[in-house]
């Protein structure tokens, strides 16, 4: 039997580590960090350093070199960010996706297609300074790369180590990240484009499946940070972005800047929490009507249900004038989440109960339709209807007299 090898990286506190729930005997677990506080009894916890690298850039090379302590010891890795918890077993996982041949599987990405759409999402989502992509979008130029390539999720991995052509792969691609952009997903694509490495692809969604389930990363939960930006929300100018701190006293948060370019629109990104109420208590009168984005209404309050939170703006904006916008934030409790997620639950049964029912009805329209057609066409071939055509065709004319 194959031996597995499962392994994951924190540094920092950018997560903490869920305890194997369902220990598998040819499996072993591995922890890769350089914060000494983690310990654990289902993992085999490396404390590992790196002077020269960042926690993210640390935290990337263990994900995509592996490590000494693992790498010669066994057939088959598979990377899971800590966030990912799997619900069944990692070796029907294994079997499933990663046939005789296969020496690497992983995701295609759920919501983006190629590096150049991921490059956008991570200006518009502050991934990734503009200096970087630029420089990144510069060295593809010049390397003559075809976007269409597609486009990993790199959340999950498997690999097969002993492989040359995945040594080879993996050496460039932190090569990439390290000199570019810490975020890997703008280059794995790329370097299977150089080095020629045949990747099954799982075309499930990598964040909503039967194998596994995602937690959100430990990240600072505190309300400190906007950002504003103007024009197409697909298409809007990053050098023209605001990211700035509000203003907080007590419950109140606010925000106050010139804008910087004439629009009839503005996007404001309130925060990237979730189930945070809030209410705006003071705003510009030079708007004229405001949308609320990935917002639920609860309790007679706003509350931000999905990731980011954010507003648009609507009215006649002039370069340099001041914008002025107040609110109040309020978490939910813990026992208001949970009433909200049931809730949310029951409104999507019921709608897929409508959607249900109007397949059902557009099947039931289709089935008249047809049995209609049917008889019209039996009526248009009938001996009755052609004998009786030049009396139709004088009757005509006579109407038209």
């Amino acid at each position: 039997m194959k031996k597995i090898c499962v392994y994951t990286c924190i540094t920092g506190k950018y997560d903490d580590l869920k305890e194997i729930k369902n220990i598998e005997s040819n499996i072993d677990y591995y922890c890769f960090t350089n914060n000494k506080k983690i310990k654990s009894n289902t993992w085999k916890v490396v404390y590992i350093e790196d002077s020269n690298l960042s926690d993210v850039l640390l935290a990337r090379k263990i994900k995509i070199l592996g490590h000494p302590t693992i790498n010669q010891k066994y057939d088959i890795f598979v990377w899971l960010d800590a966030a990912v918890e799997f619900r069944r077993k990692i070796t029907d996982f294994v079997s499933a996706f990663l046939k005789t041949n296969d020496v690497f599987v992983g995701f295609k990405h759920g919501l983006r297609t190629s590096i150049d759409e991921e490059m956008n999402a991570c200006l518009r989502f502050r991934k990734e300074n503009i200096d970087r992509i630029n420089r990144l979008r510069e060295f593809y130029k010049d390397e003559k790369y075809d976007y269409s390539n597609g486009l990993i999720e790199s959340t999950v991995l498997i690999k097969k180590m002993d492989d040359a052509k995945v040594q080879e792969t993996m050496m460039l691609w932190f090569n990439i990240v390290e000199k570019y952009s810490h975020r890997d997903q703008l280059s794995f694509n790329y370097c299977i484009f150089k080095t020629g490495l045949n990747v099954r692809w799982i075309n499930e969604k990598v964040f909503n499946n039967e194998w596994f389930k995602w937690h959100e990363h430990s990240e600072n939960k505190n309300i400190d940070k906007y950002m504003i930006y103007y024009g197409n929300i697909d298409d809007y100018d990053y050098n023209n972005q605001i990211e700035n701190f509000y203003n907080i006293e007590n419950n109140t948060y606010e925000i106050k800047e010139k804008i910087l370019s004439n629009t009839n629109r503005i996007y404001i990104e309130l925060t990237k929490n979730l189930f945070i109420r809030y209410n705006i208590i003071k705003l510009n009168k030079k708007v004229v009507d405001i949308e609320y984005h990935n917002t639920f209404r609860y309790d007679g309050n706003n509350v931000f249900f999905k990731k980011p939170g954010f507003i648009i703006l609507k009215g006649d904006f002039k370069k340099g004038e001041n914008l002025n916008l107040k609110l109040i934030f309020d978490p939910l409790e813990e026992y208001e989440k949970n009433e909200l997620i049931e809730y949310l639950v029951h409104q999507i049964v019921d709608l897929e109960n409508v959607v249900s029912e109007t397949k059902q009805n557009v099947k039931e329209i289709e089935k008249v339709y047809n049995e209609l057609v049917k008889v019209h066409n039996n009526i248009i071939n009938s001996n009755t209807w052609k004998l009786t055509e030049p009396l139709r065709i004088i009757r005509k004319k006579i109407k038209r007299k």
